[in-house]
């Protein structure tokens, strides 16, 4: 094959390698394709290293791969290079007719924003294998991997292809060694001298995967690595990327210029506690998102001297590696709540004061606002994020979490069924039991929230109960308006719990979502449950099956009329405990549990 395939490779290119293996680099090209987009190379050295050559396309991420493909498998790279062909200068054309010769104008075959990857690649790494395995099998493995990843990359399966290489590193990760966290400085340069590239350096301690995950920061940011240089020093580094734009041009805005020097020191930060992540593949995985969020906060400087400590970076790597609903309903989105509360957690405060008060801040922060709903559920959001982040942190425990949880639960709980009966009473008027006085009624919690046991997934498990029959008595301003209007008793409770379950707003299912299926009759009863009609179905004689009478055991008054919650549960406990519950039934429902 002619060598004239790798003219466009830059002068390093031509000075590294000599004519015989630029030849033998141009016959594996001629041979590649999209079924077969990537070829590799390997020669043992006579002390032991390992010399890894791959060719392949620029596809996005390819560098990030190959790199987390060779750590994944137990190669540490010791020095080595990237090289990446020059940009397209001669575009071809075609004519396009217009309906006579005059009329001809030409456009590119293909856009130039394109070109990019289309180009070719070389990249060279020289290391030590861990891997104790013989030779021929270690590289047979590494190679299928590599090809399967590449063909992702050929499909444009960019994220199918990170998640193979950041679950494979992970399993290397739990087996490395743990070492002490002390951080040490980072030196980071970034200079335009070179024509037509931007020369970013790096020099510091060697950390696991910092080459995959910066690599892959830079990637994400739409930049392209021209050429690098990578040398290990003992446990220090010296990594020297030349890197261009999107366009395949200097970099020259300084924005962009701090976002590279950001993303830079945090991955190197980062990973060098990747470790202490509960789940590190999520960690890392949820890590250039987070990146890319900081990157766009006005902030972001408070973030350079918040990743110099290492206990922030311990907390980071803990809650991007922990807890799925954080991540997806507010780190990812809220980065900018994050950083006060972490900074309090350097300063060992803990992240959430708990305070006796939160029911009054809750009504005076509903009171002020005009759309009260919204305001509820915000504030409930909120105290949901600093508790579950204050226990992720470690400044508290599960029976903290719950209790705490629990409190706040019963506080929204209290706020929205006030805000609902004051709706209602307004509309309908108040309901009324026979003698002309109001009816009692009480919200009662079930499951976790009755037993003050509630997670941050948990779901909250409600039943109305309400004293007496009737209907609602209008107030005489309510009566002279033509919206309002009377209504049964069964309809104004049943439409008050509806309400309720409409008014508090849960991020997703299995969060802060209501659960009313523990009422009698279950989705087939009615929404409100008439005293009468909890003591039928509830009682000895009643349809109820040992399971749900077993269900009343946590019941508890969470809302409403204290004292008519206090009979209730005295009525749930002549139901559940003077009465003998069959073994067998026991045990049936001990088994549908497991």
């Amino acid at each position: 094959m002619p060598l004239s395939i790798l003219s466009l490779f830059p002068d390093p290119y031509h000075s590294r390698f000599d004519e015989e293996t630029q030849r033998q680099h141009a016959d594996i090209f001629a041979g590649l394709d999209a079924q077969s987009p990537v070829q590799c190379t390997f020669l043992e050295l006579p002390d032991g290293r390992v010399t890894v050559t791959v060719l392949s396309f620029n596809y996005a991420y390819a560098f990030s791969l190959i790199t987390g493909a060779l750590s994944s498998h137990g190669f540490h790279i010791l020095s080595g290079e990237a090289f990446t062909e020059k940009p397209v200068t001669h575009v071809p054309t075609v004519r396009r007719y217009m309906g006579n010769d005059e009329n001809r104008s030409s456009r590119h075959v293909y856009p130039p924003e394109k070109r990019l990857s289309w180009r070719k690649i070389v990249d060279i790494f020289t290391g030590k294998r861990s891997d104790t395995r013989p030779i021929r099998l270690w590289i047979q493995q590494l190679v299928t991997f590599i090809d399967a990843l590449f063909v992702l990359l050929a499909s444009a399966k960019q994220e199918e292809a990170l998640a193979m290489v950041n679950r494979d590193l992970v399993q290397r990760l739990a087996h490395m060694p743990q070492r002490e966290k002390q951080l040490t400085p980072a030196l980071i340069t970034l200079d335009n001298t070179l024509p037509s590239v931007t020369c970013l350096t790096v020099l510091t301690q060697d950390t696991p995967m910092f080459l995959y995950a910066i690599s892959q920061a830079l990637a994400m940011q739409g930049l392209s690595i021209e050429h690098l240089t990578i040398c290990t020093d003992g446990s220090r580094i010296e990594d020297v990327f030349e890197i261009v734009d999107a366009s395949g041009y200097q970099i020259t805005s300084p924005d962009l210029l701090d976002q590279i020097r950001l993303s830079t020191l945090l991955t190197k930060q980062f990973t060098y506690f990747l470790d202490k992540a509960p789940s590190p593949y999520d960690a890392l995985s949820r890590f250039g998102t987070l990146l890319k969020s900081i990157a766009d906060l006005p902030e972001k400087s408070q973030w350079l001297r918040f990743f110099s400590d290492s206990r922030a970076l311990a907390d980071i790597a803990r809650l991007l590696g922990t807890s799925d609903s954080l991540w997806e309903d507010v780190i990812r989105v809220h980065l900018e709540a994050l950083l006060p509360v972490l900074k309090a957690r350097m300063k060992d405060h803990p992240v959430y004061e708990e305070e006796p008060s939160i029911g009054t801040r809750l009504r005076e922060t509903v009171a002020q606002a005009s759309d009260k709903k919204h305001a509820l559920n915000r504030f409930k959001d909120q105290e949901m994020f600093l508790i579950d982040l204050n226990h992720i942190l470690g400044r508290s425990d599960l029976l903290t979490l719950s209790r705490q949880l629990t409190a706040l639960v019963q506080e929204v709980l209290r706020v929205a069924v006030d805000l609902v009966w004051e709706n209602m009473v307004s509309r309908y008027g108040v309901p009324m039991a026979f003698g002309d006085v109001p009816t009692q009624w009480a919200l009662m919690g079930l499951g976790k929230l009755g037993g003050a046991a509630l997670g941050y997934a948990s779901d909250i498990e409600l039943m109305l109960v309400y004293g007496d029959a009737g209907e609602t008595q209008l107030s005489d301003i309510a009566a002279l308006s033509e919206l309002s209007e009377r209504i049964g008793n069964d309809a104004f409770f049943g439409l008050m719990m509806q309400g309720v379950t409409h008014y508090i707003e849960g991020k997703r299912d299995g969060i802060f979502e209501i659960d009313l299926r523990l009422r009698p009759y279950g989705k087939d009863g009615p929404l409100a449950v008439h005293l009468a009609q909890f003591c039928q179905y509830f009682g000895f004689d009643g349809p109820s099956h040992s399971y749900e009478r077993l269900a009343l055991v946590r019941m508890r008054a969470v809302a409403g009329d204290v004292s008519f919650g206090k009979k209730i549960e005295q009525l749930r406990n002549h139901y559940v405990y003077e009465r003998h519950f069959p073994s067998e039934a026991l045990w049936e429902l001990r088994r549908k549990q497991y």
